[in-house]
């Protein structure tokens, strides 16, 4: 165990045996929990001479404390004094403590003890520092107890050497203690004000001093911080106007002078010594004021008004910068500090440094957090401004489209008649120019035509106004007829167009939207024509899987490079500026095609390389049909179930109408499903369970009095809410409805009617 008597960690006392034994006594007291850790000399009795020269050892660790209690009894040769005395080594601190379990583990020992040193070495792990003034104040009884008076008779203590040792363990016990509280205060608040405040009440009563200060300095600004880059003369750091002033103050004397907010400002005339000294945290002692300051005329004129005689200065180095000074002041006489003094104070201005630092990083996260939340509040109303605006360009969009269907393809349709009309017959022979401005005409107004109905069937699908037309149709039949319509086209550009089907008996026949599928065949066909060269081939090919009818379009084209993928489904994309001015085409194709393959439940992929071609393959999964016994079937499941908060059912042929009222709920928040055909209302309702139902009065397909009677004679569908809208004209018919609506159409009057409608229902 030489390391352990050789090391600084170890606090050796000459004692009284009494006391000693006194201490082992209550050290033994303290083992009441069940996972103490207890070790003496017997335990280390195998090892033989790894105790010399201690004769006695007693280790303790328990939940609240530790320490190390060691005797050595004195050889012939250095035989003390008084043979009633002994040397004790003890030892609190956790690191320390830590070490020798860590030592004494290290040994050849037994399982037993080593399972002991373990536990005792978790106990520390798992407890926050334990200081050493917990483990002086568990022992203070015994102290005082042995130091009591003894009774009549006794024989007199040994007091010349008991009484010098009991005052400095007494001294450094209230240092312990004090600066244990004050660690305590800085570790448990932020509130840097009350750590300083406290801190300079509590420590000048333990120096005896008269008065105990904080001087804070003033944080530089990035000009003055600039400008202490440059050599300055060495008192250019306390020089600067209101370089600082005193924050905090405690007077220990009646008819003292507060100095509080007082400065000092240019009398910080320090040699150079006594900066680099401040600035590495050593403190400095002043034991004459007068004394020291004779060169320094306007600090010494301050110090006197101040009544300072003498004084202690330690510094608060907050990362490498001179954040303050703690000051202690003796205001009757020169005083002659001692060293602890100085450590002691050293000790607290460091501690101090931490809790300035600590304060300092929470104020910066408290800056921090606000600023992030004012950061999320703005990003926060700029996402719902820009969802407004969204949400009014969408509306402003689906009122142009609808506007655009009546307005654009009307004329398109009478120019595209009446080109192919003069085509076939004229009142007079065409010449070769008047036939070729023709064929243009009536070319350029299909290409047009084609293009508004693009638009206008991807705004209806984006809209969710889309249902799909769902029948029974032959593949095989389905892709021959798309092939022959491009057969002409890939003859003109000298292209070989094939298709080839793998379906097995029995899958030829599917259920789908044919039209939609018929479309999405077309686009890929097309894409794939104006994309591949002369002598080049495009090929169609069909299968099934299981469930899965697969379409597969090859051709022998440019190409597509990896990096524009990404990019090919994208609206109004094409994929480079020179293709633009070769191919023709507005980038819609693609992504409609996509828009209609989501929309069955199926999905679209491209595998394609550049100058050899590509492959693009759409998955459409079977649809069902729902027949009359499966509506009933699934009416009497859902039967009980309540009506979907928000789901609207919307009964409108005309498109128009149908497309503005659908873009004012789904914008408020509502599930709008648009239902065109009338007759089968009932059925629709029952399924969808909406809240409200709107229906048109005007439709041309069915009566609406005939609708809204059937609705209510449904056991199923007769708690649903009616919202009837029509003309003034037809009001009277808007019987058994819970609203109505006069048109033509008021926005604001639609979603009142609708929200009142909603609230009565839930």
């Amino acid at each position: 165990m030489t390391q352990f008597s050789d090391s600084s960690a170890l606090a050796i006392r000459t004692l009284p045996v009494a006391t000693y034994q006194s201490l082992r006594r209550s050290l033994l007291e303290q083992i009441q929990h069940p996972n103490c850790l207890l070790i003496t000399e017997t335990d280390l009795a195998p090892q033989g001479a790894i105790l010399h020269p201690w004769t006695e050892l007693l280790l303790i660790v328990t939940p609240d404390i530790q320490g190390l209690l060691m005797q050595r009894q004195a050889t012939a040769e250095a035989a003390p004094a008084n043979a009633d005395t002994c040397t004790v080594g003890m030892m609190t601190a956790t690191k320390e403590v830590m070490a020798v379990i860590d030592a004494l583990m290290s040994l050849e020992i037994s399982s037993l003890l080593y399972q002991k040193l373990l536990s005792g070495k978790q106990l520390l792990c798992d407890r926050a520092e334990s200081s050493c003034p917990d483990l002086i104040l568990t022992l203070l009884p015994a102290l005082i107890a042995t130091s009591a008076p003894p009774d009549a008779g006794a024989p007199p203590p040994v007091t010349s050497t008991i009484s010098p040792v009991q005052a400095k363990l007494d001294q450094q016990l209230e240092q312990a203690l004090l600066l244990n509280q004050v660690i305590t205060k800085i570790r448990q608040s932020l509130d840097l004000a009350t750590i300083l405040a406290t801190t300079v009440e509590e420590v000048r009563p333990f120096l005896k001093a008269d008065r105990l200060l904080i001087y804070q300095f003033q944080p530089k600004t990035s000009t003055e911080a600039a400008v202490a880059g440059v050599e300055q003369p060495s008192s250019f750091l306390h020089s600067l106007p209101n370089a600082g002033y005193i924050t905090y103050e405690s007077i220990g004397r009646q008819h003292l002078d507060s100095i509080i907010h007082s400065t000092e400002e240019h009398c910080f005339q320090d040699a150079e010594i006594c900066r680099d000294r401040y600035l590495n945290g050593q403190p400095i002692a002043i034991n004459d004021t007068y004394a020291r300051y004779q060169d320094s005329p306007c600090l010494l004129n301050f110090l006197q008004k101040a009544q300072v005689r003498a004084k202690i200065i330690a510094p608060i180095v907050v990362q490498g910068e001179l954040w303050g000074l703690l000051i202690a002041h003796d205001c009757r006489s020169p005083r002659v500090w001692q060293p602890r003094e100085l450590i002691f104070l050293q000790h607290i201005a460091e501690h101090l440094s931490i809790a300035v630092q600590q304060a300092e990083l929470y104020e910066q996260l408290q800056q921090q957090a606000h600023s992030l939340e004012a950061c999320v509040v703005d990003r926060t109303q700029n996402l719902r401004d820009a969802l407004a605006a969204a949400q009014t360009a969408n509306l402003a969009k689906s009122e142009f489209l609808a506007t655009m269907s009546h307005e654009l393809r009307t004329p398109l349709t009478c120019i595209i008649g009446m080109s192919a009309t003069l085509l076939r017959w004229s009142f007079g022979e065409l010449s070769p120019r008047q036939r070729n401005y023709l064929t243009t005409i009536h070319e350029s107004g299909d290409r047009l035509l084609e293009l508004i109905n693009d638009i206008l069937e991807m705004a209806k699908i984006e809209s969710g106004r889309t249902v799909l037309e769902i029948d029974s149709f032959s593949l095989t039949a389905l892709a021959q007829q798309v092939v022959e319509s491009f057969r002409q086209q890939a003859r003109d550009s000298d292209l070989d167009l094939t298709f080839e089907s793998g379906l097995l008996a029995g899958q030829d026949h599917f259920v789908g939207d044919s039209r939609r599928i018929q479309q999405i065949l077309s686009n890929l066909l097309s894409n794939a024509l104006k994309f591949t060269g002369r002598h080049g081939q495009v090929h169609l090919r069909i299968r099934r899987e299981n469930h899965v009818a697969v379409f597969q379009v090859e051709d022998t084209g440019i190409g597509i490079p990896e990096s524009q993928v990404p990019l090919l489904f994208e609206k109004f994309q094409q994929l480079e500026t020179s293709r633009q001015r070769q191919y023709q085409g507005t980038g819609l194709g693609l992504a409609l095609t996509k828009q209609l393959a989501e929309l069955h439940g199926g999905t679209i992929a491209v595998n394609s390389r550049v100058d050899v071609g590509s492959v693009f393959t759409v998955r459409i999964p079977l649809q069902r049909i729902i027949s009359e016994a499966d509506v009933r079937n699934k009416m009497l499941e859902d039967a009980p179930n309540q009506p979907i908060v928000g789901r609207i059912v919307l009964v409108e042929d005309q498109e128009d109408t149908a497309g503005v009222i659908c873009d004012l709920l789904t914008a408020a928040d509502y599930q709008v499903i648009w239902v065109i055909e009338g007759s089968r209302v009932v059925e629709q309702v029952a399924l969808l369970q909406p809240t409200v139902v709107i229906i048109n009065m005007q439709l041309s397909s069915i009566d609406g009095q005939r609708i809204i009677r059937a609705l209510r004679d449904s056991l199923i569908t007769n708690q649903v809410k009616i919202l009837a809208m029509g003309t003034p004209q037809n009001s009277l018919r808007f019987k058994n409805a819970d609203a109505t609506l006069l048109m033509p159409l008021d926005p604001e009057m639609l979603l009142e009617k609708v929200n009142a409608l909603t609230a009565i229902a839930l």
